[in-house]
């Protein structure tokens, strides 16, 4: 299996460009006001959360100390040190696109790889493909689908054809196996889109990584707006973080998945008039870092940018730093940057970034970089 291959430039229909853009330009027009969980008792497929009191103080998983890379990564690894290039994954549509990459690592492995990742296909925009699947690897750059696992994970919704839709997974190791977490938007009583006002988080869980459980709800919401779950565990504690349609990135605990803490605005400011819309927070020696998908509205179509920030508590992360895909790479150059990955593991940083080509299609391109060089991967001022 090839690792880097160059982005598939099928261009789509002049159709399917202006419907995917229009959809996300309405999924951004949602108030600045948005509210947290609402339901009222554990969560099941038929009762969501509840917002209660605060539970008492969750604090992230504890910190794994830095090992040497497993032989089983081979020597691939060696030569990417400050490079990088295109990732060839493959999805069940068969396109090879795809965005919303979550990638955990273990340095003694998890079920018989050291890599596990969730991603959703997205050819041109496509969200009826947008469901999460589960991807494996030795190294960090050669993925399979495990064997005995048939992607999609999440199964593909019963109102798919009326324009619902899955997305925005994300993958959460536990002690026991993992946890697998995605958002759903049911379809419009009329006409073929989804239904942006009514939000679900939907959540499985895996001993094994392959053999996953029937969905629940954790969330269901008719008004709030669950975007981009984001989360670290601590035996029966979560922290949450997820992307409201008012452009604030938002925080909140619990202790049992059944009670949650009133959500708070997380503290970051992108700049250059981009908003949170996409997020992934994970825990380093630096205390918490964030890497965060920015939007802005313009004339023809929404505009993205990649930050990258830190934090000591996971909620006041200041001014973030906007990652510039030349810097990335040359060969990004008129590329975007889509929801993107971060592991940090013995001193550098693996970067799994969905990027959209100038014609519109979601490719997935890996950067490794030493951590001393991060910030040269960052715009200027």
């Amino acid at each position: 299996m090839r690792r880097f291959l160059p982005p598939r430039t099928h261009a789509p229909t002049a159709a399917a460009v202006a419907v995917v853009w229009a959809m996300i330009l309405l999924a951004g027009c949602g108030s600045r006001g948005d509210a947290g969980p609402t339901a009222s008792t554990p969560p099941s497929a038929e009762s969501p959360a509840t917002l209660k009191a605060a539970p008492p103080e969750v604090t992230a998983p504890a910190k794994e100390p830095c090992r040497e890379p497993h032989p089983a990564a081979g020597s691939a690894t060696t030569p990417l040190t400050n490079g990088g290039g295109w990732l060839e994954l493959p999805t069940y549509d068969g396109s090879g696109q795809l965005t919303h990459m979550n990638v955990q690592f273990k340095a003694e492995g998890r079920f018989g790889h050291r890599y596990w990742m969730t991603m959703t296909p997205y050819p041109f925009g496509e969200d009826s493909k947008e469901n999460p699947s589960i991807l494996a690897s030795d190294n960090g750059l050669d993925w399979i689908t495990p064997p005995g696992l048939t992607n999609p994970v999440s199964g593909v919704p019963s109102d798919v054809d009326a324009g619902g839709h899955y997305s925005d997974g994300y993958l959460l190791p536990r002690p026991n196996g993992f946890e697998l977490w995605f958002r759903a938007n049911p379809a419009k009583p009329k006409g073929h889109r989804p239904d942006n006002s009514t939000n679900i988080i939907y959540r499985m869980t895996s001993p094994d990584g392959i053999s996953w459980s029937d969905k629940t709800v954790v969330f269901n919401g008719g008004g709030p707006s669950y975007m981009s779950p984001s989360l670290l565990a601590d035996g029966p504690s979560y922290r949450l973080w997820y992307t409201n349609y008012g452009g604030h990135m938002v925080h909140t605990r619990s202790h049992d998945l059944a009670e949650w803490a009133a959500p708070e605005d997380v503290d970051v400011a992108l700049g250059d008039g981009y908003i949170p819309w996409h997020q992934e927070v994970i825990q380093t020696e630096e205390g918490f870092e964030a890497l965060i998908l920015g939007s802005k509205k313009t004339e023809d179509r929404p505009k993205f940018a990649l930050y990258h920030a830190r934090s000591a508590d996971g909620l006041r992360f200041g001014q973030a730093s906007m990652i510039d895909p030349v810097k990335v790479d040359p060969r990004l150059d008129g590329y975007q940057f889509y929801k993107s990955s971060l592991v940090k593991s013995c001193g550098s940083y693996q970067l799994y970034l969905s990027v959209i080509s100038p014609k519109r299609a979601f490719n997935a391109f890996y950067k490794q970089v030493k951590a001393e060089d991060l910030a040269s991967l960052f715009a200027g001022p």
